[in-house]
């Protein structure tokens, strides 16, 4: 019953404590079910309580005081609701301080218990809601919040907690975006969580900083709740800043630092006031905790940052940050960390100035250190700079102006361009407050601007009198801005100015900026060292300048002008420091020796140079040293002789670096033909380093470097050189030196380098086969030296063949490392390699490794194709395997196994460095054995065991050693140190390997699990089944807490790959069953009883336990795996499995394990009953109940998807058990999964549906049936507005479908009327007052039902439409009815009970269904289904609009009775508004109607006077015309008269747009009407086209859609009348074909073309036969628009158009005469082509080529048009070929065509007479071109056919082709052809003979060529080899695809062997021609010729052997490997080697 306003009253008024007495049989429990609380005993709950209390003291010792107060003995009979408010008060006090206390516990177990006692006791759920939210509100996310969540009364609208209202209806967790979105709205919430932390601090005490957890909610909450705060108000301000100020002021960290983060962003979202600024700069400054200072410092920085306004301190916090010493060094980090702490500076700085001037002493020395300590940029001291001059006060006392001028002053010294700058802005402003303080402070005039503008003068006068007033006139201190200025005169071009300054006196220098003045003095000696005067002052200033740091740039600016330096003694008088030792050794020098020798001697000795640290500092600090090549070279000086005694490897790469970079300059030269440089030499190169830079320079520093790092007696040991040591690494770095070098452009520079590279290799390398040892290794190890270095060690080689034998020793190192680089990318290093091998070969050298290198050699050309190749060869020349080594002979095989027994060996040794073991490793990637694996295990175990991370090349060997773990080495499984590797392997994760399939670094463990394969695991040794079991196991044990996804996705892989036994599994999974963990039981307090009820339930702790993880790792990997065998066994343990998850009393820990078993047992069942074994599935084996209970304990979508799931398919296997829960499943669906908006969802209802609802129909009766339908689409209904929008229509049109295809349609419409009066959407006015109109929206539930019933075809529709209204009739009239007693049909009560609703819901309820019905029936889904039911579709469907109609007069009838009845009451508006409902239903059955009731009601409408109307008849006419049904003739026609005045208006005069819309609907509905009627009225209709012909034909514009209806109606008309329309044909047949001419060249009006175009079509179609007159005309028009929309594609917008011409043209094509069309075409082309339209030859002769159907369409006419057609270029010759291709090509094709339907008789003379066309005018030589083109087509199409008549063009083709050859000869290129393309045209005539005598010869089966044939050819066609017309390019296409082809083919047209030979000669002579690539192409030829005769070829190889024999000592080396190869393939070709002829 619905609750009554009185009801509601009382239940507002009822006191929640009378519900306490209540005995109920559910209670309210955290810890249990509901009902099974409610049988527990209150000393139950108490023990559970005391034993959470006891666990909790032991955590905090404050728990102890609620033992006597909420935990005392005699609570157990305390009852709140009998006591006093005081003493409820009271309680309440205790209950809030001990769930603030619990605060950080809430989470554990015992928590849960103490709270389990508390509900149960004091009901603090109902009375304590506010301190319950309090303790969850931080826990939100978790389970535990939800399910607390349920048990608090919270109500849907009313209450502070109402908005958690669907939270709890859901019982999920709520989410951290609501949980914002409600502190951003709701005030009262955000004060709520702003007071939280107080509070609990308060209870708390010292334990506060257990809160961790409650500070970090009300940290995020508060920040989140502020972003999703459209504007902060003042509201927000006051609820925070109480917390606020008390986390400044207190003593936990953790409360401070998030009062910080709030702070932070509330500064950034509003504009905090002074006041609050002012109050949190006091506290903030207050906060004494060490671990945030830096976190102080940054929130104070943010503060300023974000003040629009400017900030100030207040007193006492600006002494307070004073007073520390943390303040400037925080700033000073903050600072190096970019962040912008020039806002907090200068409101410190702007803060204590004021204070200092108001007489602040003691700040003075703050504001000094804050200046001094901090580093600060430009734009800093800018700000600061102003600052100082703002704040300044002239009235302050003398003292603090002092104080006030020395600060700016300091900060001038610093920063003395900027403060040139805001000293130049501040005087530049008059009177301004800067101006006078700098006036006050610097005594600065404003006449200083005048100087500088001076100094800055273009007039080199004026600089100079400017620098002699301030030497004159200027005191130090009064430079003030103008040092800047000064200094940078420095940097002058005119050596005046320099050497002005230079002579201010010594106080004016000294002000001026240290570090400046030292660059610019260096820029100076750069710039004037000719001028002495300049370069000795300069240098004496430097001098008392210079320091241990700068003395290094000083003596490398120096060093390039030293010579001047020592010829006019400048040193003489300057006072040197002790510490420049380079300039007081010169000074100290002979005068009277050489510059040079000086220069050398000084450089040379010990100490006088910088380090070399700062040297290089000095250098890359500089731009004006690394931009000038004097520089370079004094830097390689001074690096060569400061080289320390033992460098250590940095500085070495450094200086090779350097070197490196030296060489590269582009000024490089050689001075002195690249001799080291000495001390006679140095002078020469000093002065030319000025221009150039001296090689010399960078061989000297070189030469030093070498003698300082290298050993020459270290390389002895090994012949593998480990880079990673210093020697190897420095001996690497100076020969990359010397490479960079002779790779050098200069001639002189690689001669220079080349000896030093001589020198170094017979210095440092004992011997020559330690030279090549290392030069191998250095190539292994850097590929960058490339080709000069295999280069060098062949030359070496070469020069020494006594070495030869010593190098292929067993000890030897250089064949592997040749192997090593057999592998590299470099193509030249490879086929360097290869030579090599070839010298050694080549050799009587018979060593160890000559077997190898023999094969090697005969491997050369593969091995220089492709880098991998090596690879294939080391497998099938060393791989033990028996398939491989017994292709080998016995020598063979044993030498090879002892190279790969000395290479293992190799890898194996100790002394191999890593990166050599990585390339032999990879070249011998497929050599595989068991041996071999064993050999390698120990390198692999010692790489697994680095701790350190592997290098790269140690990475790339573990990686070829992992990837030997494959089925070939199975057999050793069973040994223990395999499964140690393999337990290793699978136990490293770290990703350190570089996988190079992926591009990416892989992990050990991956690797190793990749390379088990399916048939590795299958073939596993006995005991087969323990090992894979082992295997898997030790997989899984290593992945199971693995986070490493690579390891995760490799593992998942292989158990995709592999087939596993499920006994394996079932004894993997077995111990998730077993697993135990300390129970609940076993705690101490519990009583036996509760004891044994608690006993089985598991704890969480399995969940952690090894084997439960091992477990659902297990199921992960197997719950979709297809390759299992014997799952039968499987199930039982899944089972077993999901029933112990059901044991755990918290659900929510195991809903995923829940998911795996769920699908997993899904995947079993699946695959049982695929299998073709009888395994019988029972209720004992499938566990339904257990499913059920998922659903029912389980709160999470995805395991009800799964569940479901699994249900769906049990339903298959056993229903009867699931018939038993089939409501309760669809109860879950309606309630949940039917809410879910996802795919996933939907297919799972899509499951339950088509599985349940066939059992539900099969076993039920009928009465039953429905109502259980009933039942169950209730369910659906309920939940209809709740299912996600898009998944509404197909989930209801599957319920229904289901439900014996929409049967039960109607009773779902009923409940949805039911669930719309009821429970309404929307407050409907209009349902309410009865006055629903058409186009009122219907509500939403409405709507919905509209669509579904969209869904269903008519009959369905109808017959729902029936039952409707035989349940509409059978409700009573009125509640008060005496009807109503005698309703007592079930389903009727079901579906709407009249008894419990009231009188106006049942008139709601039966208005809501006639309305409904008058919306169906008129809906456009509806009628657009009745309109297209087929003739028999809709005679089925009388009977039931039949029976609709007399239900519907029934209803009426009562309808009516009723209106009468209630005439006068206030039912009278309902009745009226029924009726009017009814009779809308009648009117829109009437509207499906047949058409003759509906053709009368048109004709009167069309007699109406107003416009619209009519033409709205006319639309209605036209659409049912279009309709496919029967229409009656006799009623039809009398519409034509109507139609007939309508296009009487059309006329020149303008007309309304109205009319004009009236004119194209009625020349529609006239096109409709011809369709119908035409054949029958045939004058009637003569008459109107009569009446369309004029109006087609006038002159006047109609707009474009009148004229496409106009052409459109016409084409119908003709269409319908046939020969009847011909009357009329020469007045509207040239009007379209004028239209179709002024439309074809409009862009965009598409629509208009395809109209007239349809139009033609149809005229084409039906009088194709009379249109000879004008089919010239029509011709050239659909010629040019085939040719305009010839490229569209299918899909394009324009392919309609396209497929109608294409049409048109067949038509015309098929149907007319050739007599007409040869004729028309004619005059078309001649047209075309005068108007250049050769684009639309093509569209016309395909034309023609369709009419061709015989040999007797071969007419006089036909013959002299092709004639003509062919004639095109020889008429325009000038034209490019592109274009005269486009006409002569469809006319070819044509021609082609027609040849192929002759008959030899009637082709002979046609082809002779075109042979005769084309030679008998030799001016004319274009037509041979045609000619030939034609001949080859034809060639093509009569293949072997052809050759009866081509001999007659064989003298012809050898005329052209000498004609062709003796023009090249004379080099007279285009004697052939004249003009602007004659070299195209003769190519082109070249490729047309060649190709068409190519496909004589390929065709030819009846030996075309004769001796006086072959004659004539064969030299002309042999000369062409020679011929190179077009081109080299074009020659060689030509040769490849024609020339050589044709030679060889030609040779298989005769059978003469004579001939053969003389075509072989003739080409063998060709061999020997001067030029190398027409040898190649002969060379070519003759193997073709082999190829084509075969063994035939034999005779001819006495005479073809020498010419090979020659071309193989050819000079050119790409014709000796040419014929090599030809060579190689003729032997393959003839079966017999023939290398012996050579």
């Amino acid at each position: 019953m619905p609750i009554t306003s009185l009801a509601a009253q009382l239940k507002r008024l009822e006191a929640p404590q009378t519900n306490l007495l209540i005995h109920k049989k559910k209670k309210a429990s955290f810890l249990f079910d509901s009902k099974e609380a409610a049988r527990l005993d209150r000393d139950t709950f108490y023990e559970i309580g005391i034993s959470g209390l006891e666990e909790l003291k032991a955590l905090n010792p404050n728990f102890a005081s609620f033992e006597t107060t909420l935990f005392d003995v005699t609570s157990k009979g305390f009852e709140r609701s009998m006591e006093t408010q005081e003493t409820n008060e009271k309680l309440n006090y205790h209950i809030r301080n001990f769930l603030v206390l619990l605060s950080p516990y809430f989470l554990i177990k015992s928590s849960h218990k103490a709270i389990e006692w508390l509900i149960n006791r004091y009901h603090i759920h109902e009375f304590n809601v506010d301190d319950i939210m309090f303790l969850i509100l931080p826990y939100h996310e978790t389970m535990q919040f939800a399910r607390m969540l349920q048990l608090i009364p919270i109500q849907e609208q009313v209450g502070t907690w109402h908005w958690l209202y669907n939270v709890k209806r859901e019982g999920v967790p709520l989410s951290k975006i609501a949980l914002l979105n409600r502190t951003a709205k709701d005030m009262s919430f955000l004060k709520f969580v702003a007071n939280m932390p107080i509070d609990a601090i308060k209870i708390h005490g010292n334990k506060a900083h257990s809160l961790a957890t409650l500070y970090g909610f009300y940290c995020t909450t508060v920040i989140g709740g502020l972003e999703y705060s459209e504007t902060i108000t003042e509201i927000h301000i006051s609820h925070l800043l109480p917390s606020l100020m008390a986390g400044l002021s207190s003593t936990v960290p953790d409360f401070t630092a998030s009062t910080y983060m709030i702070i932070a962003s509330l500064s950034t979202k509003a504009c905090l006031g002074e006041k609050i600024l002012h109050g949190l700069f006091n506290k903030i400054c207050k906060v004494e905790h060490k671990k945030l200072y830096s976190e102080t410092t940054l929130i104070l920085v943010l503060l300023c940052q974000s003040s629009l306004k400017k900030v100030s301190l207040p007193e006492a916090a600006l002494k307070k940050l004073a007073s520390t010493d943390w303040l400037l060094s925080s700033l000073t980090t903050l600072s190096k960390q970019n962040i912008l702490i020039i806002p907090f500076v200068v409101c410190l700085l702007r803060s204590a100035i004021k204070l200092v001037i108001q007489g602040g002493e003691e700040l003075k020395p703050f504001v000094q250190s804050l200046l001094n300590q901090l580093q600060l940029d430009n734009s800093d001291a800018q700000e600061i700079f102003n600052c100082l001059l703002e704040e300044f006060n002239e009235e302050c006392e003398e003292s603090i102006l002092c104080w006030y001028s020395t600060l700016v002053r300091e900060l001038e010294k610093s920063f003395p361009n900027v403060f040139d700058v805001t000293a130049s802005r501040a005087l530049s402003a008059k009177g301004s407050k800067g101006a006078v303080a700098l006036e006050t402070l610097l005594g600065v005039n404003i006449s200083r601007n005048d100087l500088y503008e001076k100094l800055v003068h273009t007039n080199e006068d004026v600089r100079v009198s400017a620098i002699k007033h301030i030497t004159k006139h200027l005191e130090p201190e009064q430079l003030g801005w103008l040092r800047q200025s000064l200094l940078e005169r420095f940097k002058d071009d005119s050596y005046r100015v320099v050497k002005m300054l230079l002579s201010m006196p010594q106080p004016l220098i000294n002000s001026l900026s240290p570090e400046g003045l030292f660059e610019n003095l260096i820029v100076v000696i750069s710039k004037f060292s000719f001028h002495l005067v300049i370069l000795k002052n300069a240098i004496s200033m430097l001098m008392s300048m210079v320091t241990p740091e700068n003395l290094s740039a000083f003596v490398l600016a120096a060093l390039p002008e030293i010579l001047p330096i020592i010829k006019h003694k400048v040193l003489k008088d300057i006072d040197i420091p002790e510490f420049c030792s380079f300039f007081s050794t010169i000074k100290r020098s002979d005068e009277e020796a050489d510059p040079g020798k000086i220069v050398w001697s000084v450089l040379a000795r010990e100490g006088v140079l910088p380090p070399i640290d700062n040297i290089f500092t000095a250098f890359e600090k500089s731009l004006l040293f690394t931009n000038n090549s004097r520089y370079w070279f004094a830097m390689s000086l001074m690096v060569a002789n400061s080289i320390p005694a033992k460098p250590d490897p940095t500085r070495v790469k450094k200086i090779v670096n350097f070197l490196l970079d030296y060489l590269k300059c582009h000024k490089m030269c050689v001075e002195n033909d690249g001799e080291l440089l000495n001390e006679n030499t140095i002078c020469q190169c000093l002065n030319k380093s000025k221009e150039r830079l001296p090689v010399e320079g960078a061989l000297y520093a070189l030469t030093v470097l070498t003698s300082k790092t290298l050993n020459t007696q270290k390389h002895l040991k090994s012949p593998w050189f480990d880079f990673n040591s210093k020697g190897n690494i420095f001996t690497l770095f100076v020969y990359k030196v010397i490479h960079e070098g002779i790779q050098s452009q200069k001639k002189q520079i690689k001669k220079a380098f080349s000896k030093t590279q001589i020198i170094f290799l017979k210095n440092h390398f004992p011997n020559v086969e330690t030279q090549i040892n290392f030069l191998l290794n250095a190539l292994i190890y850097d590929s960058s030296l490339g080709q000069k270095c295999i280069s060098l060690i062949e030359d070496i080689i070469r020069n020494d063949e006594s070495l030869l034998s010593t190098l292929i020793k067993q000890d030897s190192a250089v064949v592997p490392a040749l192997m090593m680089l057999l592998g590299s990318k470099d193509e030249p290093v490879r086929t360097g390699v290869i030579n090599i091998i070839q010298i050694i070969t080549g050799s009587l050298a018979n060593e160890f490794y000559r077997p190898l290198l023999d094969e090697l050699a005969a491997f050369a050309i593969e091995l220089k194709l492709d880098h991998e190749q090596i690879v294939i060869f080391a497998y099938s020349h060393l791989s033990p395997v028996k398939e491989i080594s017994s292709m080998l002979s016995t020598s063979k095989r044993e030498s090879f196994r002892q190279v790969l027994t000395t290479l293992l060996s190799t890898i194996t040794s100790v002394s191999t460095p890593m990166y050599i073991k990585a390339k032999l490793l990879q070249i011998l990637e497929f050599v595989q054995s068991e041996e071999l694996f064993y050999e390698l295990l120990p390198l692999a175990m010692e790489l697994l065991n680095e701790t350190k991370t592997l290098s790269e090349v140690e990475s790339t060997v573990l990686s070829f050693i992992l990837k030997r773990f494959n089925p070939q080495i199975i057999n050793c499984v069973n040994e223990p140190k395999i499964w140690d590797f393999l337990a290793k392997g699978f136990s490293d994760h770290r990703m350190q390997m570089d996988d190079s399939e992926a591009g990416k670094k892989i992990c050990p463990a991956a690797v190793l699990m990749n390379q088990i394969s399916r048939d590795l695991f299958e073939n596993m040794p006995e005991p087969k089944m323990e090992n894979q079991e082992k295997l898997l196991c030790l997989i899984i044990t290593n992945i199971t807490d693995s986070e490493n996804a690579q390891v995760i996705s490799a593992c998942a892989s292989l158990f995709k790959r592999i087939a596993i036994d499920c006994k394996i599994l079932v004894s993997l999974l077995y111990p998730m069953i077993t697993v135990q963990a300390p129970l609940l039981a076993e705690k101490k307090g519990l009583r036996p009883r509760l004891r044994k009820s608690i006993a089985a339930i598991p704890s969480l702790e399995i969940l952690e336990s090894l084997e439960w993880k091992k477990g659902v790792c297990l199921l992960e990997m197997t719950q979709n795996k297809k390759k299992l065998t014997s799952i039968n066994l499987l199930l039982p343990v899944l089972f077993n499995i999901l029933k112990k998850c059901l044991q755990f009393e918290e659900q929510g820990p195991v809903e995923y394990n829940k998911q795996l078993v769920l699908s997993s047992i899904l995947h079993c069942c699946e695959r049982l009953t695929e299998k073709s074994e009888n395994i019988v599935l029972s209720q004992e084996t499938l566990h339904v109940d257990l499913v059920v209970d998922c659903l029912r304990a389980s709160h999470n979508p995805q395991t009800h998807h799964h569940a479901l799931l699994t249900l769906t398919y049990i339903a298959h296997l056993i229903p009867e058990q699931v018939l038993h829960n089939i409501m309760a499943i669809f109860t879950f669906i309606g309630s949940s999964v039917l809410r879910q908006d996802d795919a996933y969802s939907f297919q799972i209802i899509a499951k339950v549906i088509d599985t349940i609802i066939p059992v539900l129909i099969k076993t039920s009766s009928h009465q039953e049936l429905e109502l259980s339908v009933c039942n169950v689409i209730r369910v659906f209904v309920a939940a209809l507005l709740d299912v996600p929008e898009h998944r509404r229509i197909p989930v209801m049109r599957k319920l229904m479908v289901t439900l014996e295809d929409g049967k039960y349609l109607w009773i779902f419409l009923l409940l949805v009327f039911e669930s719309q009066v009821l429970r309404p959407t929307t407050q409907s006015t209009e349902l309410s007052n009865f006055g629903l109109q058409e186009n009122t929206v219907l509500p939403k539930k409405l709507d919905i039902a509209l669509q579904i019933c969209g869904e269903f075809p008519p009959p369905v529709i109808l017959l729902t439409c029936h039952k409707l209204l035989l349940h509409v009739s059978a409700l009573p009239n009125n509640k008060d009815d005496k009807n109503v007693q005698k309703v007592k049909d079930n389903l009727i009560l079901s579906i709407f009970n009249v008894n419990d609703n009231t009188g106006k819901q049942l008139r709601h309820y039966k208005y809501t269904l006639v309305m409904f019905m008058s919306y169906l029936l008129s809906s456009n889904t509806f009628v657009l289904q009745i309109a297209e039911l087929a003739e028999d579709e809709s005679e089925s469907l009388e009977g039931l609009f039949e029976v609709i109609l007399e239900q519907n007069l029934i209803y009426i009838r009562s309808v009516l009775k009723q209106v009468e009845l209630s005439s006068g009451q206030p039912t009278a508006k309902y009745w009226k508004a029924v009726l009017n409902q009814t009779y809308d239903i009648l009117d829109k059955i009437n509207a499906l109607l047949p058409t003759a009731m509906f053709l009368r009601v048109v004709k009167s409408l069309m007699n109406n006077e107003l416009e619209a109307i009519r033409r709205k008849a006319i639309e209605l006419l036209g659409w049912r015309l279009q309709q496919p049904r029967p229409v009656p003739t006799e009623v039809l026609i009398g519409l034509l008269k109507p139609l007939r005045l309508c296009l009487d208006t059309i006329s020149p005069q303008e007309v309304s747009q109205d009319v004009q819309l009236t004119q194209q609907t009625a020349l529609l509905a006239m096109k409709l009407m011809a369709r119908h009627l035409a054949h029958i009225y045939k004058d009637e209709f003569k008459m109107v086209l009569v009446k369309l012909s004029g109006i087609i034909s006038l002159e006047f514009p109609p707009n474009w859609a009148l004229i496409g209806s106009l052409v459109l109606c016409i084409g119908e008309l003709t269409t319908a009348l046939k020969a009847h329309s011909l009357f009329q044909l020469q007045v509207f047949m040239p009007a379209i074909i004028k239209q179709l001419q002024n439309h074809r060249k409009e862009e965009g009006n598409e629509l208009l073309l395809l109209s007239i175009v349809t139009s033609v079509q149809k005229i084409v179609d039906c009088l194709v036969l009379f249109i000879s007159p004008y089919i010239d005309s029509l011709l050239y028009e659909l010629s040019l628009l085939s040719a305009k929309f010839s490229g569209e594609q299918q899909e394009s917008p324009k392919s309609h158009l396209v497929q109608k011409l294409k049409m048109i043209r067949q038509k015309l094509s098929s149907e007319t005469p050739n007599r007409v069309l040869v004729p028309a075409v004619s005059t078309c082309f001649t047209k075309l082509i005068k108007h250049n339209a050769f684009s639309g030859v093509s569209p016309l002769m395909s034309i023609l080529s369709e009419s061709i159907t015989s040999s007797s369409d071969l007419t006089v006419e036909m013959t002299n048009f092709f004639l003509t057609a062919l004639q095109f270029r020889a008429n325009f010759p000038e034209l490019p070929l592109d274009q005269i291709e486009s006409v002569e090509t469809p006319v070819i094709s044509s021609l082609t065509v027609m040849v192929l339907k002759l008959s030899e008789a009637a082709f002979r003379p046609l082809y002779h007479k075109l042979y005769d066309w084309a030679v008998r005018n030799t001016d004319q030589t274009e037509r041979a071109i045609t000619f030939y083109r034609l001949s080859g087509k034809i060639a093509e199409s009569l293949k072997n056919l052809f050759n009866l008549f081509a001999g007659i063009f064989v003298a012809n083709c050898s005329e052209l082709l000498e004609q062709i050859i003796s023009s090249k000869q004379k080099e007279e290129c285009y004697a052939v052809f004249e003009g602007e393309f004659g070299e195209e045209k003769t190519c082109l005539l070249l490729d047309c003979i060649l190709k068409t005598l190519l496909t004589i010869f390929t065709y030819d089966s009846q030996n075309f060529i004769t001796k006086e044939r072959f004659n004539n050819l064969v030299h002309p066609l042999v000369n062409q080899l020679e011929n190179e017309v077009g081109g080299v390019e074009m020659w060689k296409e030509r040769c490849e695809k024609l020339l050589t082809p044709c030679i060889a083919q030609m040779s298989t047209s005769t059978s003469d062997d004579s001939l053969w030979k003389q075509l072989n000669n003739q080409v063998l002579l060709k061999t020997r021609h001067e030029k190398s690539h027409v040898r190649l192409a002969a060379l070519r030829t003759i193997c073709k010729l082999a190829e084509k005769l075969g063994e035939d070829f034999l005779p001819l190889l006495p005479e073809t052997v020498p010419c090979l024999a020659e071309l193989l000592e050819d000079d050119e080396e790409e014709v000796e490997k040419e014929c090599q190869r030809v060579v190689n393939e003729m032997e393959v070709i003839l079966g017999e080697p023939i290398q012996k002829y050579f």
